[in-house]
């Protein structure tokens, strides 16, 4: 903090005194106003607080520069002086400072004129802005809304970060600005308008930053007017169209930024007429767009270029390394995720490029490693990831000694020669990364490089013990991760200084051995521990921990110190933890995520759970608690997932009174308890994130873990993870609930599930819920519920499962749209119900759905997944403008047999579907970026080599079949990532090894694997050699004659799907040697999808 009595501290004729980015609290002391001879004062992004009295500014006769911004605890006064000035104050940054009233003092600083308008910011501003008349040749006003400028000297203008909304007319006085030369609008939002033309018109500007401007359309021809542009940055936004010439032929362009947008065609070349590169051009950023053809000589000629980023685009052709030697500059570059480049003289060891630190060469689809690589002493990074490099010569690393990062990750099988060589040290190496790289034991070479603090082995077969003498490397390491390899016994960790520590899916056995004392993130779960949590465990400080020790075979009680702990987040389900669950946020109020589901936990639900203010999961399904409804947890604002399931939940809900309880909650799962009387309508009042579409994102999430929920269909247990950021579900089924359901339900419109099955329900069914766009799944069976089926149900178009059985209702079944592909168990039980499906006609010939028809010669097809299922996907997803009026988006599929015409199929499925051809060759590692495929069908072709492990990327693949191939070598484990994989065929092929064990890969049957006399383990009956546990996946004998008659891997497709790629050849017979053009479509297509997926996670 300041010490107001040492004014000797700064010497009072200094003239910058700059304090910045520290963590300074106290008040601004009267010494420093008394620094009369100060031209710069910086005091910002500090904890100063207290009261500033703005006059005191008039001591400050040569001040020039004055940055208070982001002191939150500041407050100011005498702000409505008028009667003092700062003539020489050209720039003035009071951003983030809490204040409530604009400093009318500014109406002094001579020259810059603002229109009278009213502004709203981000820190409360709510006053008029005065009119300024003065002379500032630099404005920062950061968080202002809206502000109108007329002429005068202003030569720079920064509104980035301000939350300005809306479009830039044409005819803004910003045009009128004819000096000036810097103009940042980043970080703002233009409501997807395209950039004027008159931007044009501002040709003294040098600095022109539009990123992350949510801007449309073509760049304008019209920036070729700006001559004296030295940096042109336009990231981050949604434009389209071709690059203009013009703007490559900016001549004093040093910076060109157009990255992550969506620009088409191709880099000019040689014989392009009138275009020339800048000479003095030293960062060009175009990644993350569709640009397409070769790269031209003239990007070669950019011999001062500094920072080359070409990634992520469709690029293609021949890429000559040897070119690089041009580059004589070049510090930084990345050609990563371009699949369709190929390059030639990667031998050539006689060049180097002695100034480039950072190499990227990911997914570029090279098979050897490039050997001019020997040559970049100076290299820090360098990332070959996930490409077809099989073999490495460890020596071509002895000269990198400033190499601090390396990732050769998803190489799969990698070897090395030399790599045991305990004379290779790389002496900065901080970060190596070899997840997939099909490695099976720990090297030597680990043992030397004693710099090292983040090592990524995960998804490898590296197996057995890992004992005390074999442990003695990595004494630095803070991030390790062995998770999904084989690994049996750890006898001692000797990473004492390790943060995160990720040793999840292995096959770890025995009592739990305590992390260091340094573990931050400590992630065991999916192992085979047994015994207590030990009491050494309190010794550890728990201080922000992630502590993850679930599916094992854990028991004993929660040791009280882990209560009281400050811990985020903590998963202890699927064990066999008992007793009660002790008091949690008693000292520290972190918590954030507490799954204690799937144990035996007893007694009530700790009331001090109410003081866990940041919690959003809470997760107590599947134990024996004993308690009434804990309504006193709708005080807590950030709950999202409340999940009681299956306990001895009992008595009435009671009424809320404070309609701000449960305003976050997504999820309620109440089913499975003893729960009577009214279902609790003042809570469907209440609960307002259900009654917006928009997705709620959870908060405190890490690259490490993903919350999960577990469902119950048809008896099984699933696991379904990520689950939270697209899931809203209410299901109180399985109670002794009673009375009518409320028409307020039907205001929930952001549900996916709504299930009150199972209850003494009475009524009729609110014809409200025909207003739950998003409902998915629809289940009122086994009640008393009476009356017709409203008619408004109809209009639920993604409603891919309904269950009305067992009840007492009557009159015609509703026709059309998803109505139309159920069947008659949605509705059996119901004696009173006439028209199609039920047999009972309602007086009038009842024709089947004309979409539907049966083809008996198809009868025996061997693709076993039922149409029933496929509908379910079809039936929900994402709206389409294009297709939302026209009649002719539909598509008719032939599956088992049964040829279905489905509504709005374009709107959300994306589906390849190859099968029963003659293909040959390998299945190209470019299908793994195609990340919103639902289904993936190659059956029936000549298909050799390898399954690529890079399906694991398609995070939405709902079901994937491979079956009747030539396909050889091991299942990836990469694939038990795919967490809504419904449907796995892999039988008939040559696979051998073990099958791959957790999440969805536990529910596939023997039928998967047919016909691949290699394979081993679970569900096989040819064992690997050691004992085969289960599947984690369980199952419920008493629900197995449940009238819900729809499979769950059908819930979970429906679940699943998503956005449009469609693609169909199948039946096709043609003969094709080697599918290039498939690689080509693919890879077009991927880069696509792959950029609409990062920019919607980003």
């Amino acid at each position: 903090m300041f010490q107001e009595d040492k004014r000797e501290q700064v010497h009072v004729n200094s003239s910058w005194l700059v304090l910045s980015n520290n963590n300074l609290t106290g008040s601004i002391p009267d010494p420093v106003s008394e620094l009369v001879n100060l031209t710069l004062l910086d005091l910002s992004s500090n904890n100063l607080s207290g009261s500033f009295e703005l006059d005191k500014l008039s001591r400050f006769g040569k001040l020039q520069h004055l940055y208070l911004s982001d002191n939150t605890l500041l407050s100011f006064t005498s702000a409505s002086n008028v009667n003092y000035s700062s003539p020489d104050l050209s720039t003035l940054n009071l951003s983030s400072c809490n204040t409530s009233e604009f400093p009318n003092f500014v109406s002094n600083l001579p020259a810059t004129t603002f229109d009278e308008q009213e502004a709203d910011s981000e820190f409360g501003l709510e006053a008029k802005m005065a009119s300024w008349n003065g002379s500032k040749s630099r404005l920062s006003l950061r968080k202002m809304d809206n502000c109108s400028l007329v002429p005068g000297d202003v030569t720079g203008l920064d509104l980035s970060c301000s939350c300005l909304v809306g479009l830039i007319p044409s005819n803004s006085n910003l045009f009128r600005l004819g000096q000036l030369r810097e103009l940042d609008l980043s970080n703002n939002d233009f409501e997807s308008s395209p950039i004027t033309s008159e931007f044009g018109d501002l040709k003294s500007l040098e600095i022109l930053y539009l990123s992350y401007c949510n801007l449309t359309g073509p760049i304008p021809a019209s920036l070729g007017n700006l001559t004296q542009l030295k940096t042109l940055a336009l990231s981050h936004n949604q434009l389209s169209g071709l690059i203009p010439f013009s703007v490559f032929n900016l001549p004093r362009v040093e910076f060109l930024d157009l990255s992550y947008n969506n620009l088409i065609g191709s880099l000019p070349s040689r014989g392009t007429l009138l275009v020339v590169f800048s000479p003095i051009l030293f960062r060009l950023a175009l990644s993350n767009n569709n640009l397409t053809g070769p790269i031209p000589d003239p990007v070669f000629e950019l011999v001062n270029i500094t920072l080359l980023d070409l990634s992520s685009n469709n690029l293609s052709g021949s890429f000559e390394l040897n070119k690089l030697s041009r580059f004589r500059k070049v510090m930084i570059l990345s050609l990563s995720d371009n699949a369709l480049l190929s390059f030639t003289s990667a031998s050539n060891p006689d060049y180097s490029l002695p100034n480039l630190s950072t190499l990227n060469l990911s997914s570029c689809n090279t098979s050897e490693f490039p050997n001019f690589v020997r040559n970049l002493p100076g290299l820090m990074t360098l990332d070959l990831s996930r490409n077809k490099i099989r073999f490495i010569d460890a020596d071509m690393f002895a000269n990198l000694t400033n190499l601090q990062e390396l990732d050769l990750s998803h190489n799969s099988p990698l070897s090395f020669s030399n790599i045991n060589n305990l004379t290779l040290v790389l002496p900065v190496l901080r970060t190596l990364l070899m997840s997939s790289c099909n490695i099976t034991q720990l090297s030597n070479f680990l043992t030397t490089q004693e710099s090292l603090t983040h090592l990524d082995l995960s998804n490898n077969n590296i197996r057995g013990r890992i004992t005390e003498q074999e442990n003695n490397w990595g004494s630095n390491l803070e991030i390790l991760d062995l998770s999904n390899n084989l690994l049996t016994t750890i006898e001692y960790y000797a990473w004492k200084n390790v943060e995160t520590l990720n040793l999840r899916s292995n096959l770890l056995e025995g009592p739990l051995l305590v992390p260091p004392l340094s573990t931050q993130v400590f992630l065991i779960s999916n192992n085979r521990l047994t015994g207590e949590i030990p009491s050494s465990m309190c010794n550890i400080g728990f201080d922000s921990n992630t502590f993850d020790l679930s599916h094992n075979n854990l028991s004993g009680a929660i040791p009280k110190c882990m209560a009281y702990a400050k811990l985020v987040r903590l998963y202890l389900q699927t064990n066999h933890f008992h007793g009660v669950i002790p008091d949690f946020c008693v000292e520290d109020y972190m918590l954030n995520s507490l799954n204690l589901n799937d144990n035996d936990f007893e007694g009530p639900v700790p009331k001090s759970l109410a003081n866990c203010e940041n919690l959003e999961v809470l997760n107590l399904g599947n134990n024996k608690i004993n308690d009434t409804f804990p309504y006193w947890l709708g005080t807590l604002p950030w709950l999202q997932v409340l999940a009681l399931r299956s306990n001895h939940f009992h008595g009435r809900i009671s009424p809320l009174k404070n309609g701000s309880d449960f305003s976050s909650l997504r999820i309620l799962d109440l089913s499975y308890n003893e729960f009577s009387g009214s279902l609790p309508t003042s809570y469907f009042k209440i609960f307002k994130s259900m009654m917006n579409l928009s997705q709620v994102q959870m908060g405190y999430r890490s690259s490490y873990y993903e919350d999960s929920v577990v469902i119950t269909m048809k008896g099984i247990d699933i696991e379904l993870k990520r689950i939270l950021t697209i899931f809203a579900t209410i299901d109180m089924s399985s109670n002794r609930f009673e009375g009518t359901i409320s028409e307020t339900v039907g205001n929930l419109i952001s549900l996916k599930v709504l299930n009150f099955s199972h209850n003494h329900l009475t009524g009729h069914i609110p014809s409200s819920l025909g207003k739950m766009t998003a409902l998915e799944s629809l289940d009122l069976s086994d009640n008393k519920l009476a009356g017709g089926i409203p008619s408004q149900l109809t209009d639920l178009n993604f409603l891919s499962t309904l269950n009305l059985s067992e009840n007492q209702l009557v009159g015609p079944i509703p026709k059309g749209k998803q109505f139309n592909t159920f069947e008659n168990d949605s509705y059996i039980g119901n004696i009173g119900l006439c028209g199609f499906p039920v047999s009972e006609s309602c007086g009038q010939s009842e024709p089947p759905p004309a979409a539907t028809t049966f083809d008996e010669q198809e009868a025996d097809s061997e693709l076993g997944l039922d149409w029933k299922i496929v509908i379910m996907s079809y039936g929900c997803g994402a709206e389409d403008d294009d297709c939302s009026s026209v009649p002719g988006c539909i598509l008719v599929i032939a599956m088992k047999g049964v040829e279905v015409e489905l509504k709005r199929i374009l709107t959300i499925f994306a589906t390849i579907d190859m099968s029963s051809n003659r293909f040959e060759g390998t299945i190209p590692e470019t299908v793994g970026n195609l990340v919103s495929l639902n289904v993936l069908n190659f059956s029936h072709n000549h298909l050799t080599g390898q399954i690529p492990s890079a399906l694991g990327n398609l995070a939405t693949l709902e079901s994937l079949d491979l079956s009747y191939n030539v396909l050889v070598g091991k299942i990836p484990s990469q694939l038990t990532d795919l967490n809504f994989l419904a449907v796995l065929n892999l039988s008939e092929n040559q696979l051998v090894g073990l099958i791959p064990q957790g999440k969805q890969f536990n529910t596939f049957m023997n039928d998967s694997y047919v016909g691949n006399p290699g394979l081993c383990g679970f569900p096989v009956s040819k064992s690997c050699g050691r004992s085969e546990p289960p599947p984690a996946t369980t199952f419920d004998e008493q629900e197995a004659d449940s009238t819900f008659r729809l499979e769950w891997k059908s819930i979970i497709m429906g679940y699943g799907c998503g956005a449009v790629l469609g693609f169909s050849a199948g039946y096709i017979m043609m003969t094709i040697r080697k599918p290039k053009w498939l690689v080509g479509m693919i890879q077009r297509a991927g880069n696509k999808v792959l950029r609409t997926f990062k920019k919607k996670h980003h």
